[in-house]
């Protein structure tokens, strides 16, 4: 039988609530931290470069990387 579209098996450190696989937290902590990386990278070439767009970009990625650090703590302390 294929294993095509099934949910990966449960492993030691997955988590699994009411049958649907939660994903860990410090997945979306490691991949808001690179957010936040990027998003400081645009915003000090924009002011480098005195592009505003990419300092308004630069902002948002910082912002959108918080927000996902503060989803990882809040799923590890789920």
């Amino acid at each position: 039988m294929s294993q095509i579209g099934k949910f990966p098996a449960k492993t030691q450190n997955s988590n699994w609530k009411e049958g649907f696989f939660m994903a860990d937290g410090k997945a979306d902590k490691a991949k808001g931290a690179g957010g936040m990386a990027k998003g400081v990278a645009k915003e000090k070439t924009g002011e480098i470069t005195k592009n505003d767009k990419m300092k308004r970009e630069g902002k948002s990625d910082k912002v959108k990387g918080k927000a996902r650090e503060k989803t990882g703590d809040v799923k590890e302390n789920l």
